[in-house]
């Protein structure tokens, strides 16, 4: 028997892992630790964002994450919702899955559709993240929906992906545009003499001139939601939420008189202001009580719309949430005692679908190089007692982060990704991990 397999079998024991192996890396031996899917803290190449007790997500941009957990948990505006353990959930534009998890939590019979590649994998990693034994199986769609069936060109926006859809070349480049206008305002703050800002805002800028460094594009499949009921066996919906970015009023508009009556409520969130009043008259023409609010103060025309068939009322109740065992992400830390004195072992945590090991938190070495002008950038910046925070809780402006942008490219001669500036977290650990991302990117 090797005299690491006492140490591995106690590893292999422990409730949250799946696998453990022995390995080498520069001639170190690792101990290498697969957790189980729901109790990874990294994933496909993502760390987990902690939402709550039960919700710890993956997502391309964390500060959406947060503004979707905001307002499909914490809403007031989803008081009047109804989802009972078993009801059937159609979710049209799911992206990595907030309302669908939301649902999912209240015992509902999920069907989530996004066209999207890089989200759907994310929203079906984050469904079977989450999945409960003894809840119906969430079914994810990798589509998008219309007036009819077919394909589409859908436009990925890679600095903002909820912003993502079907958009034309004149709304790519506004989008661009606003970009570019953000660039020059911080460069108007820049003193001439600062030539090294100034060359990193040029680089920045001619990565806004490519618009693949902006927008990516995929051919994706079209289907009506009356194709996808019948294609699925959805003989009902108890509710349907449509976020479409502007194709809410055509997906519905194509509904015939027995898809309707098999819809008992909808969450409908408006992007095009021009679409309100016909969306609100369609639904009163066909029996719905409705209700509405919006969802931002810029005069941008965003709705939220809430419709049931009145004739349900008496079913109606508010969502209850199902009794759900907190998350609970594996650590280094926790597994330390299963390890024994008797010799110092080099552990790491491997996320279970890149197969790529993490770092170990009690690694000491991370703290070297890298790391080291890392903490020292912050310390100068933020103060000795912030160093492990995240540099936007002190009060630093979005245009700030550009600050902290400039001082890694002068200590590490990295230019930090333009996405990952639009979306954190930005600590110190967060953009080692993004540093790691980009030599495995430029190694493979």
């Amino acid at each position: 028997m090797s005299a690491h397999e006492p140490i591995l079998s106690r590893l292999r024991a422990h409730p949250f892992v799946a696998d453990v192996s022995l390995a080498k890396a520069d001639g170190t031996e690792q101990l290498v630790v697969v957790p189980k899917l729901a109790h990874a803290p990294v994933v496909a190449d993502h760390e987990r964002v902690q939402l709550s007790d039960t919700l710890a997500v993956i997502t391309d941009n964390r500060r959406e994450a947060l503004s979707q957990y905001s307002e499909f948990f914490e809403s007031p505006f989803l008081g009047p919702l109804t989802i009972l353990p078993g009801d059937v959930v159609v979710d049209i534009g799911a992206n990595i899955g907030m309302f669908s998890l939301y649902a999912q939590q209240h015992g509902a019979r999920v069907y989530a559709v996004e066209p999207a590649p890089q989200t759907s994998r994310l929203l079906q990693l984050n469904i079977d993240m989450h999945q409960q034994a003894s809840a119906p199986t969430a079914h994810v769609v990798e589509a998008g929906v219309g007036e009819e069936n077919g394909t589409a060109l859908f436009s990925y926006n890679q600095w903002s992906p909820a912003g993502s859809g079907f958009y034309s070349q004149e709304a790519q480049q506004h989008f661009i545009a606003a970009a570019k206008a953000r660039i020059q305002k911080i460069r108007s703050q820049i003193p001439p003499s600062e030539t090294q800002q100034s060359e990193l805002l040029a680089r920045y800028e001619q990565q806004i001139e490519q618009s693949t460094a902006v927008f990516s594009h995929t051919e994706v499949p079209i289907y009506t939601l009356h194709h996808l009921m019948s294609a699925y066996q959805i003989g009902h919906i108890d509710l349907l939420k449509v976020d479409a970015e502007g194709l809410e009023l055509p997906i519905l508009r194509q509904l015939d008189e027995r898809d309707w009556a098999s819809i008992y409520q909808l969450l409908v969130e408006v992007h095009d202001g021009g679409s309100y009043e016909p969306i609100l008259t369609l639904l009163a023409n066909h029996g719905f009580d409705t209700s509405a609010s919006t969802t931002d103060d810029r005069g941008e025309g965003t709705y939220q719309i809430y419709a049931f068939q009145p004739g349900r009322a008496k079913q109606i109740a508010p969502a209850q949430s199902q009794t759900l065992a907190p998350v609970q992400l594996l650590t280094a830390e926790a597994l330390m005692p299963l390890l024994g004195t008797g010799e110092a072992h080099h552990l790491v945590i491997a996320d279970p679908v890149s197969g790529l090991a993490t770092a170990a938190d009690h690694d000491l070495s991370l703290r070297e190089g890298r790391l080291r002008k890392l903490e020292a950038i912050f310390r100068e910046l933020l103060g000795p007692e912030h160093i492990h925070e995240d540099f936007l809780q002190h009060g630093r402006s979005a245009n700030q982060l550009f600050f902290l942008a400039l001082r890694v490219y002068q200590e590490l001669q990295i230019l930090l990704p333009l996405p990952y500036l639009m979306e954190g977290p930005y600590t110190i650990r967060a953009i080692e991990q993004v540093i790691q991302r980009m030599d495995h990117a430029s190694a493979s």
